[in-house]
């Protein structure tokens, strides 16, 4: 009997699969099985050759011969019934040929050709699995060879960051912050001063928002000479922060004297540089009747 029970085993194999639908309830649910809380009458049918084992909310029972398997899957459903738990049951039997569980109502293949057509379906399923495989080792390598390229321009991209911030940090020498701009304009006003020009207009107009700076523009008029005129624009380039000078107009003095020929209007313009685009102007609200 011994002998024959161990054939059994060697030859067949049987699953009860548990897909619970809560994932905590397989703990508990396991545990009772562990422990074999089960009747006399389920106990005495297992006799001990039913092995059960846990994967996250699914347990498996294996049995190697049917009608422990059968009881098996007769106790499960109890104890889910009285648990009130949800879920799926089914037997299954190992198929050695086509290395796979299939369904407990699906026979064994007997024949030679039956023997054969499970060969050649797993033969097929094995084939597919590892064309998948291929597919799918095909895109990750795709992906890793685009991951390198980035990586191989990780240096590259570096260095222009370094060369876009040094070119911010230029920009910013050169564009004052608002805060500076007042002492600008008083340098600009001293330097007309210092090239023997009498300033008649020295007027800060409306500020000018931009993308990133802004412009700040001031109506100058003076009285001198060209030579005068041409030491003072050249004072003002070798500021280091940038001032443009446009809309000259030289008109000439009625009256001349040595040191005043000409009379000169220009708006010149700095430019402040801001963090943050400034705000749009709010609209004003419509007025209406009262």
């Amino acid at each position: 009997m011994a002998n024959e029970e161990r054939d059994l085993r060697e030859t067949d194999e049987w699953r009860v699969e548990v897909d619970l639908e809560a994932a905590e309830h397989g703990l508990s649910f396991g545990e009772r099985l562990r422990a074999l809380d089960l009747d006399d009458d389920a106990r005495e049918k297992l006799g001990g050759s039913v092995i059960v084992t846990r994967h996250g909310s699914k347990l498996f029972l294996y049995a190697w011969h049917e009608p422990s398997a059968r009881e098996a899957e007769r106790v499960v459903r109890e104890l889910m019934e009285e648990d009130g738990l949800a879920g799926q049951v089914q037997l299954t039997r190992w198929h050695p040929v086509a290395e796979a569980w299939r369904p407990a109502d699906e026979p064994l293949p007997e024949t030679e050709a039956e023997l054969t057509a499970e060969e050649q379906e797993r033969l097929s399923d094995a084939k597919q699995e590892r064309e998948d495989k291929t597919v799918r080792l095909e895109a990750l390598q795709k992906e890793i060879r685009a991951l390198e390229v980035t990586a191989n321009k990780l240096q590259e991209f570096q260095r222009e960051v370094q060369l876009l911030e040094a070119k911010l940090e230029t920009l910013k020498r050169i564009l004052p912050p608002a805060k500076e701009t007042p002492d600008l304009m008083r340098k600009v006003q001293a330097l007309a001063a210092q090239s023997n020009l009498q300033i008649k207009t020295f007027t800060p107009l409306a500020v000018v928002n931009k993308d990133f700076y802004q412009e700040w523009p001031i109506n100058v008029a003076v009285q001198g000479t060209y030579h005068n005129l041409a030491l003072f624009f050249d004072r003002i380039s070798r500021l280091s922060r940038l001032v443009n000078v446009g809309n000259l107009k030289i008109g000439v003095v009625p009256k001349q004297t040595i040191s005043a020929t000409i009379n000169a209007t220009c708006i010149a313009t700095t430019f402040v540089y801001v963090d943050t685009p400034p705000p749009a102007a709010a609209a004003a609200p419509a007025r209406g009747r009262r």
